[in-house]
Protein backbone atom coordinates (compact mmCIF):
# COMPACT_ATOMS: atom_id res chain seq x y z
CA UNK A 1 0.00 0.00 0.00
CA UNK A 2 0.59 3.58 -0.81
CA UNK A 3 -0.24 6.77 0.75
CA UNK A 4 -0.10 10.04 -0.33
CA UNK A 5 -1.64 13.05 1.33
CA UNK A 6 -1.94 16.55 -0.39
CA UNK A 7 -3.06 19.00 1.28
CA UNK A 8 -6.59 17.50 2.84
CA UNK A 9 -6.83 15.35 -0.12
CA UNK A 10 -5.74 11.78 0.91
CA UNK A 11 -4.85 9.16 -1.44
CA UNK A 12 -4.42 4.93 -0.99
CA UNK A 13 -2.84 2.86 -3.56
CA UNK A 14 -4.01 -0.79 -2.97
CA UNK A 15 -2.61 -4.30 -4.30
CA UNK A 16 -5.06 -7.03 -4.56
CA UNK A 17 -2.52 -9.38 -5.32
CA UNK A 18 -0.65 -10.93 -2.01
CA UNK A 19 2.35 -12.08 -4.05
CA UNK A 20 2.84 -8.36 -5.57
CA UNK A 21 1.63 -5.80 -2.98
CA UNK A 22 3.61 -3.18 -5.14
CA UNK A 23 1.64 -4.03 -7.85
CA UNK A 24 -1.27 -1.39 -7.41
CA UNK A 25 -4.66 -2.34 -9.14
CA UNK A 26 -7.06 0.23 -6.70
CA UNK A 27 -6.89 3.53 -5.44
CA UNK A 28 -9.49 5.18 -2.99
CA UNK A 29 -9.14 8.77 -2.83
CA UNK A 30 -10.41 10.83 0.56
CA UNK A 31 -11.19 14.32 -0.73
CA UNK A 32 -12.88 16.21 2.08
CA UNK A 33 -12.39 19.29 0.61
CA UNK A 34 -14.90 21.58 -1.89
CA UNK A 35 -13.47 20.94 -5.01
CA UNK A 36 -12.99 18.14 -7.56
CA UNK A 37 -9.69 16.68 -7.88
CA UNK A 38 -7.88 14.95 -10.59
CA UNK A 39 -6.22 11.70 -9.81
CA UNK A 40 -3.26 10.31 -11.26
CA UNK A 41 -3.60 6.44 -11.21
CA UNK A 42 -1.09 3.76 -11.46
CA UNK A 43 0.15 2.62 -15.16
CA UNK A 44 -2.27 0.85 -16.94
CA UNK A 45 -6.63 1.31 -17.49
CA UNK A 46 -7.65 2.49 -14.79
CA UNK A 47 -11.98 2.89 -14.56
CA UNK A 48 -13.75 4.96 -11.93
CA UNK A 49 -16.13 2.24 -9.91
CA UNK A 50 -17.51 4.41 -6.62
CA UNK A 51 -18.26 7.81 -6.67
CA UNK A 52 -20.49 10.28 -5.23
CA UNK A 53 -23.55 8.62 -6.97
CA UNK A 54 -22.74 5.59 -6.01
CA UNK A 55 -21.31 2.65 -8.37
CA UNK A 56 -20.20 3.56 -11.91
CA UNK A 57 -17.88 2.57 -14.88
CA UNK A 58 -16.19 6.10 -15.89
CA UNK A 59 -12.92 6.56 -17.08
CA UNK A 60 -13.09 9.99 -15.49
CA UNK A 61 -9.80 10.71 -13.07
CA UNK A 62 -11.96 13.26 -11.18
CA UNK A 63 -12.43 12.60 -7.58
CA UNK A 64 -15.44 14.45 -6.37
CA UNK A 65 -15.54 17.01 -3.22
CA UNK A 66 -16.61 15.62 -0.20
CA UNK A 67 -16.48 12.48 -0.75
CA UNK A 68 -15.13 8.90 -1.31
CA UNK A 69 -13.47 7.80 -4.84
CA UNK A 70 -13.02 4.77 -5.74
CA UNK A 71 -10.73 3.64 -8.90
CA UNK A 72 -9.60 -0.24 -9.71
CA UNK A 73 -7.65 -1.64 -12.93
CA UNK A 74 -10.32 -4.18 -14.88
Amino acid sequence: MATTINGSVVTSALSSHAGAPTSHDTVVVYNPTNSAVNVTLPAGTGKKVLDTHGATDSTSTTADGLAVTVFKKP
